[in-house]
């Protein structure tokens, strides 16, 4: 097997964070983006940094590239997902916030701001966010869900029956909105 052909290190780092493994694939992995740099490459490091634990790291690279590009809407989204990962969710909270402000009419920001609030049990704030991902994108699958299931969760059948109605009139084999 060839560690240098971008098709193999990919589908590596594929099966061993999909074995639950991806510490095994951090080494190849950068020794590959040395010597083959490249956005989609540094992303997934990235992203294996994360998905094995390697918070520091990930933030290390992620730095790397605020640097080059301040504004990087990606890059704040990167750290946001990697200090949720790590259960600082304030701080996760503020570099969406800092991505939604170079990305406005990104429905998807809102939508994981939403979740995060969730998990830090602040209802009213998740709500907020997850209307927001919908004035932004009405069609927006996840948001739709999330709301559909919050709504559903509180009682309020017919906001959930609305949001899970379109999911599926965009999805209309969608199994969590049929149920």
């Amino acid at each position: 097997l060839d560690g240098s052909n971008k098709t193999y290190i990919v589908a590596l780092i594929d099966a061993l964070t999909e074995a639950e493994r991806p510490v095994e694939g951090v080494e190849p992995l950068k020794e590959f983006f040395a010597a083959n740099p490249s956005e989609d490459i540094q992303k997934l490091l990235i992203h294996t940094y994360t998905e094995a634990g390697m918070y520091d790291e990930a933030t290390a690279e992620i730095q790397n590239i605020l640097r080059k590009t301040p504004e990087s809407v990606e890059a704040y989204r990167l750290l946001s997902r990697n200090y949720f990962a790590k259960g600082e969710y304030d701080m996760s909270l503020l570099c969406a916030e800092k991505a939604n402000e170079f990305a406005k009419g990104d429905a998807s920001i809102s939508n994981n701001m939403g979740v995060t609030y969730l998990v830090m049990k602040e209802e009213a704030a998740a709500i907020a966010e997850f209307q927001s991902a919908l004035e932004k994108d009405p069609g927006h699958i996840q948001a739709n869900l999330n709301m559909g299931w919050l709504a559903l969760d509180s009682g309020n059948y017919g906001l959930a029956r609305q949001s899970f109605e379109k999911i599926l009139e965009a999805h209309p084999d969608s199994f969590n909105a049929q149920l």
